[in-house]
């Protein structure tokens, strides 16, 4: 007959005298805009990736060197959609105003909205900056994402059916140049590491 094992003695997560709470996916405040935080129902949070910055061969050995740092992809926003606050209509006059004119509505006086020459400029986006904040269970923050000079990349309307009943959700996408991970709610980026 095999010997039993007795349980570990290492305690876990909620008898630990230190403290230690595991961080939890579900408990995040996302601040975007005018959008407000609880129509959020998820959300993506940065990548990065290093790239090879070549290496050196000698002897027989291979010596590798890291290159930049890219910020991976974008993250996806998904934001529950209602009749009074419509967020479709929301992001998709986001992007108008950023400088997309519908092909039917152009306009050849430069001086209107709707010119025809106009093309859409990051810069014409109202984010500035997008935060994603993780609380803990008392409702501290304990780290702070902070998107820098994000721009809507795609925006996926809910789709219609009559099989569902769930609630309509619309999906935005977001490119953005880099991000900072600050401790708790810092405004500035945290010194440099020692």
């Amino acid at each position: 007959m095999p010997q039993q094992v007795a349980p570990p003695t290492a305690m876990f997560w909620a008898k630990d005298t230190r403290g230690l709470d595991p961080k939890r996916s579900h408990r995040f405040i996302l601040y975007l805009n005018d959008v407000p935080s609880y129509f959020v129902s998820a959300t993506g949070v940065p990548q990065l990736t290093i790239s090879s910055g070549g290496s050196h061969k000698f002897l027989g050995h291979e010596f590798k060197f890291p290159g930049g740092v890219k910020w991976e992809g974008d993250i996806t926003v998904k934001l529950v959609d209602t009749i009074d606050i419509n967020m479709a209509q929301k992001f998709t006059d986001y992007i108008r105003k950023a400088g997309y004119v519908y092909p039917s509505t152009f306009n050849e006086s430069a001086s209107s909205p709707e010119y025809f020459r106009k093309t859409i400029s990051k810069a014409k986006f109202p984010f500035g900056q997008i935060k994603i904040q993780r609380i803990d269970s008392e409702g501290a923050v304990y780290e702070t994402w902070v998107l820098n000079n994000p721009w809507i990349s795609k925006v996926t309307y809910g789709d219609a059916s009559y099989s569902e009943e769930k609630l309509l959700e619309v999906n935005v996408s977001f490119t953005y140049d880099w991000a900072e991970l600050r401790n708790k709610d810092e405004s500035n980026p945290p010194p440099f590491p020692t």
